[in-house]
C-alpha cells in the first residue's frame, strides 16, 4: 500500500516549480508576480517512458514566494512496463506547494486508487519532499476487494515502502472465495 502513495504524484506536484495567491476570478487582473494557468499538465519521463503525469484544472503561481495553488488536481504513476495500467492515481480538489521547502498539501478529500483497485481516502495529506515523508492527520479509510480499514491518520515513508496507519484502527475482512480445482 505504501507503493500506492509513492508514485501517486506527491513528488511530481512538488516538482512543478509553481506558487500561490489566486485572484478572485480569472477575469480580474492578477497581482504582480502571479500567473494563472488553466488545463495544466506536467509529464515526467525516464528515458523514453512516461512515468508520471500531474494535472490541475487551474493553477496559480506566485514567482516571489515560490508557491503554487492548484484546483482539481490529479497525479498518475505509470507502470514501468508499457501497456500496463497505471500503478496509482491520486486526486484532490485542491493542492498547495511550497517549492523552497518542498512541502505539498493536498486537501478537500484526497483519493488514491492503485492498480489493484484498492482505494485510500482521507480529507488531507501533506508531503515533505526533503524528508520523503507523507503525513495524514485526518481519518483515513483503505478499501480493497475483501477488506476495509479505518484509522485516525497515516504516516508514510515512500522510499522505505513503510506505511503506518495511526490508531485506533478498525479493520473488517471478508473471506475470499476459494478456488477449487477438479482434475479428471
Amino acid at each position: 500500500m505504501a507503493d500506492l502513495l509513492l508514485g501517486a504524484g506527491l513528488a511530481l506536484l512538488c516538482a512543478c516549480e509553481p506558487t500561490s495567491g489566486p485572484a478572485e476570478a480569472a477575469s480580474e487582473a492578477l497581482p504582480q508576480g502571479q500567473v494563472l494557468m488553466e488545463g495544466v499538465v506536467f509529464d515526467r519521463f525516464e528515458a523514453d517512458q512516461l512515468r508520471q503525469r500531474a494535472r490541475a484544472q487551474t493553477m496559480w503561481l506566485h514567482r516571489q514566494t515560490h508557491e503554487a495553488r492548484g484546483q482539481i488536481v490529479e497525479a498518475t504513476l505509470f507502470s514501468a512496463q508499457a501497456g500496463q495500467p497505471p500503478r496509482a492515481v491520486l486526486s484532490a480538489p485542491a493542492a498547495e506547494t511550497k517549492l523552497k521547502g518542498g512541502i505539498t498539501h493536498l486537501h478537500g478529500g484526497v483519493r488514491i486508487v492503485d492498480a489493484d483497485g484498492r482505494r485510500l481516502t482521507t480529507e488531507a495529506l501533506t508531503y515533505d519532499a526533503q524528508k520523503d515523508y507523507v503525513l495524514g492527520t485526518h481519518p483515513v479509510t483503505i478499501e480493497g476487494a475483501n477488506f476495509e480499514l479505518h484509522g485516525q491518520g497515516l504516516q508514510l515513508k515512500p522510499g522505505q515502502d513503510d506505511l503506518q496507519i495511526v490508531g485506533p484502527v478498525q479493520a473488517t475482512f471478508q473471506p475470499q472465495a476459494s478456488v477449487t480445482s477438479s482434475t479428471p
